[in-house]
């Protein structure tokens, strides 16, 4: 054959079956008397030319030729018949196939014609009949089976068509198209047992047809054997490496596994063999930004929006960018067009309700949300929505109420039943929380989040015994589950007591670990981590090294070893291995952010400063950039530019400590200058708010505790106020408290009566700065890393620091317009002790002081009782440290219900003076 896109020479019919077999010129009956001469001999060649170029006119022409000098050759009736319907014109195929009936007994050819021709003209009823005569005189031909069976299908004769199929099956077992044509059956007719088993036999019979692929994935997925269909479609994947079909069967699966890496590849060999399918693009874009490779992404956006004529979906992958990246008003604005273009796709205003919450818009949200409501009124997600809606609202209650309705309506929701335990933890229904664990385990054994949780909250407990029992449990549970291998490894490591951490323990089970997922990044950073931890930056720095080596595309791992490095005062050196992650990792923001800081260690200050400030604009949402850059201005002493900073900082991130403590610094230095030529002042209105219009927690100011005395400060935070306050992260006990207010707070500031300590925070080998007021026993956080600061300059500044909040708090109570809180976790203090204190302050002014203490009978959690004018005493289940010492959240409820009542306290007070 010239060319194999040509047709053979008997030809196939277009409603045929693909594996019809053809007729070949073997199937010409010749004479047996004839002899042949050259003539004649050229006449049957021209006919077959003009057949193998498809050129039916000329083979038409060619073939009456052929008839009518050899009128008792049947060669010229078969080929003229074929060109006659090939070339449409049926009704003189009908008439010469007529002719060549009553001339030659009924032959193959015959036969094939008829059948063809009556497919052609699409009459069933011929075709039955004719599908039957062959298989009568031609058994063997697969043709009269296959067509007889569809014709009667198409006759609705199914009774008929399925007990000849039934035979076929029993006479050619091997057939493609029977299985084939079994599996189609199959999907309306039988179970997914039954059709998996079929899907079976096709692929070990013909492993490069999809069909048993595609349909036996689904059959097994329509029995519920997830991880059975899974397994096909890796199979389908590698036995079909370039179907489309397989390559995005397979993108789609490692996708939903998480697998972003593998989903990426597959994608990107999709997209190459078949850039018309949108799987290989939309899987693509979402593995680069689930493995935050943005710049990728971003590049890949722009390639797509270039190809893809279609491309809705990627104004919703593109707004999904960008809130990956941490953008949210640019994701807001492009959820917006989502919605705005895609108003009855859900996506847009789930997108748009997410990036509200987390820009604090609430108002926006609940607009949103109401929206959402009124176009999708059944949709689920808007119960979940309203659930997270309320816990960013800090309104637990409400929060509880639509996770509790979410849990009834959906009782297999883990999220629902997350959520649910989380508002119960955060109204202190500690008994509820656990009830609601306990629930989840029951309900899902195997529950990783919960197994998890019941573990973690041992340790939040610091019942790290209880902890470790829990891990085991977990372990057992999910005994291939790295993360949870990995928290069991370390538990004896978490003691708040250092003499009481085991680290040889947690050092073996980290060895045992690396064992079993030795490729397992996070496990080898633990482990640097821990040696840090234990005191050995040497030993630290040389694993990170080899792990570095060995998994140069773990970020966390040169972020270890830098660290290590700086452990040991090698600041240059860390600066280099961050330079080099930078480039490495040029999305990174936590690298540029402690690169700047090795340099500024290094003395670098304006190599330091140039990379801060390239950080903070490729970085705009990063606070540590932010954070680290006025930090940097104010350790040159250079307050302008500290205060312009730090400014900023506590704007863009207002819920970000460090801006309030940045600025703290900054008026501190300012003050001590105003005093140093003039009078004393406390001018810190740009770090204060107006009160009378502010919310509620703005009126009151902490004057510590014992136990956690930042728990109101805590407490504040969470109702959405931020002030200074000398007291406000302190321990003072009640004889200090009173002999500080009798004093007027004398000498706090001093350096001769500060000191400064440390204490173990989130970064081994950098602990945080604690200082303490040595005459009256105030001791407090500072929130500034060791590294951050050299010990003589975070003398100077802690003594500047507390001078100043000394002179505010003395203002402050001398102005009388704040409630002053006090509390301590031991027991409740006696009447003299509370008298003593609220005289004291009295002293200054006509000040309100409101006392919490435990609950107890007659006076249940939420009650405030007014002794006598600025004397108020609150009721409290529990402060966030147990008597016996554990800590546990703030019982935001019931400081919200108590501050409410003292402030009406308050303000009668007021209007009677």
């Amino acid at each position: 054959m010239r060319n194999d896109k040509r047709k053979s020479l008997a030809g196939r019919s277009a409603t045929t079956s693909p594996d019809e077999p053809m007729i070949s010129t073997a199937t010409v009956l010749w004479p047996k008397e004839f002899d042949l001469d050259a003539t004649r001999v050229a006449l049957i060649e021209e006919l077959i030319l003009a057949r193998q170029n498809a050129d039916f006119n000329v083979l038409i022409v060619r073939a009456k030729k052929l008839i009518l000098k050899l009128p008792d050759l049947e060669i010229g009736y078969q080929f003229s018949v074929i060109a006659l319907r090939e070339a449409e014109r049926l009704d003189e195929a009908a008439e010469l196939l007529c002719v060549a009936a009553t001339k030659f007994s009924a032959s193959h050819w015959l036969l094939s014609e008829q059948l063809a021709l009556a497919q052609k003209r699409e009459e069933a009823g011929s075709v039955v009949n004719h599908a039957e005569a062959m298989r009568i005189q031609f058994p063997k031909d697969i043709r009269g089976w296959y067509v007889g069976i569809t014709a009667l299908k198409k006759l609705e004769r199914s009774a008929e068509a399925n007990l000849l199929f039934d035979q076929a099956v029993v006479r050619f077992p091997e057939q493609e198209w029977l299985i084939a044509e079994a599996v189609r059956s199959a999907i309306q007719t039988r179970t997914p047992e039954d059709i998996a088993q079929l899907c079976e036999k096709m692929r070990a019979a013909f492993p490069h047809n999809r069909l048993g692929w595609i349909v036996g994935t689904n059959a097994l997925r329509g029995v519920g054997l997830h991880g059975e269909a899974d397994a096909l479609v890796l199979q389908a994947k590698d036995q079909l490496p370039e179907d489309e079909w397989a390559l995005a069967a397979a993108a789609s699966l490692a996708a939903s596994r998480g697998a972003w890496a593998e989903a990426n590849e597959h994608a990107e060999m999709l997209r190459t063999l078949f850039p018309d399918n949108a799987t290989g693009w939309i899987i693509g874009l979402r593995s680069l930004r689930m493995m935050k490779r943005f710049e990728e992404a971003t590049l890949l956006i722009r390639k797509t929006e270039a190809s893809q004529k279609s491309n809705n979906w990627l104004l919703i992958e593109t707004a999904a960018l960008s809130q990956a990246k941490g953008d949210f008003k640019m994701a807001l604005r492009q959820w917006t067009l989502v919605m705005e273009t895609l108003p009855d796709q859900q996506d847009g205003y789930i997108g748009g309700l997410q990036a509200t919450i987390v820009l604090g818009e609430l108002d926006a949200s609940k607009t949103l949300l109401n929206e959402a409501q009124r176009r999708f009124p059944k949709a689920p997600w808007l119960m979940l929505q309203r659930a997270r809606l309320a816990h960013r609202c800090e309104d637990h209650e409400e929060a509880g109420r639509h996770w509790a309705t979410m849990l009834a309506a959906y009782p297999d929701s883990e999220e629902a039943r997350r959520g649910a335990y989380g508002a119960s933890r955060m109204l202190n229904r500690m008994d509820e929380a656990e009830s609601l664990l306990c629930d989840a385990l029951i309900h899902s054994p195997s529950s990783r989040w919960a197994l998890m949780e019941a573990a973690v909250s041992s340790e939040a407990r610091f019942d790290f015994a209880e902890a470790e029992r829990r891990w085991v449990y977990a372990s057992q549970i999910l005994p291939d589950d790295q993360e949870i291998a990995l928290r069991h490894a370390v538990v004896r490591s978490l003691y708040r007591n250092r003499n009481m951490r085991d680290w040889t323990a947690t050092l073996t089970r980290l060895n045992t670990l690396h064992e079993r997922f030795p490729d397992y990044a996070e496990g080898w950073r633990t482990h640097i981590y821990v040696l840090r931890a234990k005191g050995n930056p040497e030993d630290a720095e040389r694993l990170a090294d080899s792990c570095v080596r060995r998994m140069p595309d773990e970020a966390d791992l040169w972020l270890e070893y830098a660290a290590a490095a700086a452990d040991q005062g090698a600041y240059q050196r860390a600066a280099a291995l961050l330079e080099d992650g930078a480039n490495r990792f040029p999305e990174n923001a936590r690298i540029y952010a402690e690169w700047a800081n090795a340099l500024a260690n290094s003395n670098e200050m304006v190599e330091a400063d140039r990379q801060y400030q390239a950080g903070v604009e490729r970085f705009p949402n990063s606070a540590d950039l932010a954070s680290g850059h006025a930090a940097l201005a104010a350790s040159q002493l250079d307050w302008p530019t500290a205060l312009r900073r730090w400014t900023l900082v506590r704007q863009r991130f207002p819920s970000d400590r460090r801006g309030a403590q940045g600025l703290l610094d900054v008026y501190a230095a300012l003050d001590e200058s105003r005093l140093a030529n003039g009078p004393a002042s406390a001018n810190t209105a740009s770090l204060e708010v107006d009160t009378k219009t502010a919310g509620l927690f703005w009126k009151f100011e902490s004057l510590g505790g014992t136990g956690q005395g930042c728990e109101f400060g805590l407490v504040q935070r969470a109702g959405g106020a931020d002030p200074l306050g000398l007291l406000r992260w302190s321990v003072i006990t009640p004889d200090n408290l009173i002999a500080a207010l009798e004093s007027r707070f004398e000498g706090v500031g001093r350096p001769a009566q500060t000191t400064i300590d440390f204490f173990d925070a989130d970064d081994p080998g950098n602990p945080e700065y604690s200082s303490k007021d040595t005459r009256f026993k105030i001791g407090m956080h500072t929130f500034i890393k060791k590294k951050d600061l050299p010990l003589e300059k975070m003398l100077i500044q802690t003594s500047r620091k507390m001078a100043y909040l000394r002179r505010k708090l003395i203002a402050d109570l001398e102005a009388a317009d704040k409630v002053f809180v006090y509390k301590i976790f031991e027991r409740s203090l006696d009447m003299q002790e509370l008298t003593r204190i609220h005289e004291a302050m009295r002293d200054y002014g006509k000040n309100t002081l409101l006392y919490v203490r435990y609950a107890e009978d007659g006076h249940p959690s939420g009650t405030v009782l007014q002794l006598k004018p600025g004397l108020l005493i609150g009721y409290i289940s529990g402060f966030n440290m147990t008597r016996d010492g554990r800590l546990r959240t703030p019982d935001h409820a019931a400081w919200n219900e108590i501050c409410g009542k003292a402030l009406t306290f308050y303000v009668q007070d007021s209007d009677n003076r």
